[in-house]
């Protein structure tokens, strides 16, 4: 029987071309209207974390009549089509980026690199440095007061034995979080310690390279808790920087922002031009910027279009 009231309910799964959609405390799979998956040839149509406004065709499938308008979005570029994005998740409020002390070995560059991402979109970002039971985290601790002093929440986790995971449940109980990071440091396991009943498959690290296994094939969101919800994503490789190009990389390195003003030129790009005050500053070792995070820039400052 066909039901032509209008109901609100998230995407929190795409399958092709259907969808699944959360409604209170059950689940509807459902198709996307014609109108919208051909509106706009830049973006996808429908993204998991999306508000939409569906009807029932049938009992059990229903069609997705319009999308409410999406706050903050992570997007990749899509390889085949230039200038093209798939928005992996909408409506985001952090972004909750998991590293490891070791297996796989802690990098600080992916961080880096997420960051860009966090900052760009204006979503909070956490650095999470899981797997403190494996080796002493003292170490580390200066890239996490550097992370700290550019508006990151940090925290420490053991998925083994719960260290720092009421921690990080707390940050994210209100407001929609998206989990990343390099494969296997544990994200799932993680969010499994927070809510068990989520059962989200996990994996060891490959004994032959050192590094994780996949076990997460799409996005998916769950609702963690009754005002959070969670997007576990694919892996790392998945995250491209849209939107992102040479010009605008030094934006989303906020300590950059005062001292780029004693540059000798307004159009610095703090890579090799002259009297550049952000080099200076790395170079004086003056604690402004640290060493680590302008690495990171070049980094990915080489890896982007000019």
């Amino acid at each position: 029987m066909k039901d032509a009231r209008r109901m609100i309910a998230r995407v929190v799964e795409l399958h092709g071309q259907r969808a699944w959609l959360a409604a209170d405390d059950h689940f509807t799979e459902a198709i996307v209207k014609g109108k919208l998956k051909y509106a706009d040839k830049g973006v996808s149509p429908v993204a998991v974390g999306d508000y939409v406004e569906y009807t029932m065709k049938t009992e059990k499938l229903a069609a997705i009549e319009s999308i409410t308008k999406r706050e903050s979005v992570i997007s990749k570029p899509i390889v085949e089509k230039e200038d093209h994005l798939q928005i992996m998740v909408s409506n985001v409020d952090r972004l909750v980026i998991v590293t490891s002390t070791r297996e796989p070995a802690f990098k600080p560059g992916l961080v880096d690199r997420f960051l860009v991402i966090a900052v760009k979109q204006e979503i909070k970002p956490v650095v999470v440095l899981n797997k403190i039971d494996l080796e002493d985290s003292s170490s580390l601790a200066c890239y996490f007061k550097v992370w700290k002093s550019i508006s990151c929440d940090t925290v420490f986790t053991s998925a083994l034995t719960g260290e720092g995971v009421d921690d990080l449940a707390q940050l994210m109980k209100v407001g929609t979080s998206v989990i990343t990071g390099h494969s296997g440091v544990g994200k799932s396991s993680l969010l499994n310690r927070i809510s068990p009943e989520l059962g989200l498959r996990t994996d060891r690290i490959s004994a032959s390279s050192g590094r994780g296994v996949h076990t997460t094939s799409r996005v998916s969101l769950f609702r963690l808790f009754a005002d959070g919800w969670v997007a576990d994503t694919p892996g790392l490789k998945v995250f491209g920087l849209a939107g992102v190009d040479r010009k605008s990389l030094h934006v989303y390195f906020p300590e950059f922002a005062d001292i780029s003003s004693g540059c000798q030129f307004n159009d610095c790009l703090h890579v090799d031009e002259p009297r550049c005050a952000v080099r200076k500053s790395v170079e004086s070792g003056d604690g402004e910027i640290a060493e680590f995070r302008y690495k990171s820039y070049l980094r990915i400052f080489n890896s982007l279009r000019e």
